[in-house]
C-alpha cells in the first residue's frame, strides 16, 4: 500500500512539473509595457511632423513602416517565437506583432479602417523604398483579428498595464499634453525632434523638385 502511494505521489509530481514547464509565459505586464513605450515613439514624432510642417502624415508613416516592416525595429513576429499568454489568452509572435501594429498605428493618427486592410495600409505609406512593408501583416485570416485587438486596446483605453492610465490619450495628441509622452526621457524627445525636423526637410524639398 505504501508502496501504492508513492508510486502515485510522484506521478502526481511529474505531472505538476510538466505542466509548469509546458505553460506559456505571461508576458501580458512586458509587452504591454514594450507596445506603450512604441505608441509614445510614434505619437511623438506625429505630435511634432504636425508642429514643425504641413508634410503630415507622410513622414509619419513612412517612420511607422519603417519600424514595423519585415526586419524592423518593431517586427516582433519574428523576436518572440513560441507560445505566451497576454491578456489571458495564449499567443504567438504573429498575434504580438499584428495587435502591436494595430495599437501603434492608432497612435500615429492613422484610421482603424486604414489600418484593418492591406489597401488602407497601403495608403499610409507607399514609397518605393518600403514598397510592400505591409503585406506580412494581412497573410493570415488571424492578423485581422489581431490587429482589431490592438485597435481595440488603443480606442477604449484598455491595454492590459496598471501603471498607467490611457483616458484620452488620442483626444490630446494635438495639444501636447499627451500623458503618453511621460514616457519618453528628454534625451529620446530631442531624438526625435531631430529625426522628424530632418524628414519634414527632405519631404519638403522632394515636393518642391515635383512641383
Amino acid at each position: 500500500m505504501k508502496k501504492l502511494f508513492s508510486t502515485l505521489l510522484g506521478v502526481g509530481i511529474l505531472i505538476g512539473f510538466s505542466s509548469n514547464t509546458d505553460a506559456a509565459t505571461d508576458i501580458t505586464s512586458s509587452f504591454s509595457q514594450t507596445t506603450l513605450e512604441n505608441a509614445a515613439v510614434i505619437a511623438y514624432y506625429a505630435y511634432n511632423e504636425k508642429e514643425y510642417g504641413s508634410t503630415y502624415p507622410l513622414g509619419t508613416g513612412e517612420f511607422f513602416a519603417e519600424k514595423v516592416r519585415s526586419g524592423g525595429d518593431w517586427d516582433y513576429k519574428r523576436t518572440y517565437l513560441g507560445s505566451f499568454t497576454f491578456d489571458g489568452k495564449t499567443v504567438d509572435g504573429e498575434y504580438l506583432g499584428n495587435m502591436h501594429y494595430g495599437y501603434t498605428g492608432r497612435a500615429a493618427g492613422f484610421s482603424s479602417a486604414l489600418l484593418r486592410t492591406a489597401a488602407g495600409a497601403y495608403q499610409i505609406y507607399s514609397g518605393t523604398s518600403y514598397l510592400g512593408w505591409y503585406k506580412s501583416y494581412f497573410d493570415d485570416p488571424d492578423d485581422q483579428e489581431a490587429i482589431n485587438d490592438g485597435i481595440s486596446y488603443w480606442n477604449l483605453n484598455t491595454l492590459p498595464i496598471s501603471s498607467f492610465s490611457q483616458t484620452n490619450t488620442y483626444t490630446i495628441m494635438n495639444e501636447g499634453e499627451n500623458p503618453l509622452f511621460d514616457h519618453l526621457t528628454e534625451e529620446k524627445k530631442d531624438e526625435i525632434e531631430s529625426q522628424v525636423e530632418e524628414d519634414v526637410e527632405e519631404l519638403e524639398e522632394n515636393n518642391h523638385e515635383q512641383r
